[in-house]
């Protein structure tokens, strides 16, 4: 299990193996902002599924390779935030928002990524490609604009719409939506840690 401070860096540094202890989670930031740019996160090759959880935080995570792993992101997030041209793949669940009532990521906070989805059904948070699960009444639109999404294995066609995922509402959150305005058409260039094994 990773987990980051407040003031730490991390580069080009590779995390294998992981596998989740608590609650999943195989990467944990919580209520801190570290700097984190061009490492690789490998999920431990077992039918477990593994989460990169950030909690209450501002980081800056830029260039990196998610293998494995789904991103979940908690309760707020500080002005600092910035998750910015990695690679997620091989997911169980590309994207999750949980426990929001105030602060969700603004447009751009996170952008230029590129998220494989690999989801099968809308009837629960971990089988959909997107996923959002809370418990209340807060109106929240959460923005996906300036990424790229796709299919499993299929990288060279974007989904570009809301038909095109799997999508998971938690019924104890009724105000609270995805907006789907601007997706990525083709898959950005330059984006991951430039190092390793990459698939594209």
């Amino acid at each position: 299990m990773v987990l980051a401070a407040e003031g730490s860096q991390f580069d080009y540094t590779e995390f294998r193996d992981l596998a989740g202890t608590s609650d999943t989670r195989s990467v944990t930031i919580s209520s801190c902002s570290p700097t984190i740019s061009r490492c690789r996160f490998i999920d431990r090759a077992d039918a477990n599924a593994t989460t990169a959880s950030l909690y209450s935080s501002g980081a800056n995570i830029t260039n990196c390779f998610f293998g494995g792993l789904d991103l979940k992101i908690e309760d707020s997030v500080v002005s600092t935030l910035n998750i910015e041209s990695n690679i997620f793949v091989d997911n169980g669940t590309a994207l999750m928002f949980g426990n929001y009532t105030t602060n969700p990521p603004e447009t751009g906070m996170i952008h230029n990524n590129a998220f494989e989805c690999n989801g099968t059904s809308v009837n629960n948070y971990y089988s959909a490609d997107l996923s959002i699960v809370s418990w209340t009444s807060a109106t929240t639109v959460f923005p996906l604009g300036g990424n790229y999404f796709f299919r499993s294995d299929i990288y060279n066609t974007a989904l570009t719409e809301q038909g095109d995922f799997f999508v998971y509402y938690d019924s104890l959150c009724p105000n609270q939506t995805f907006n789907f305005d601007d997706l990525l058409t083709t898959h950005p260039t330059g984006i991951g840690p430039g190092w390793g094994t990459l698939p594209f």
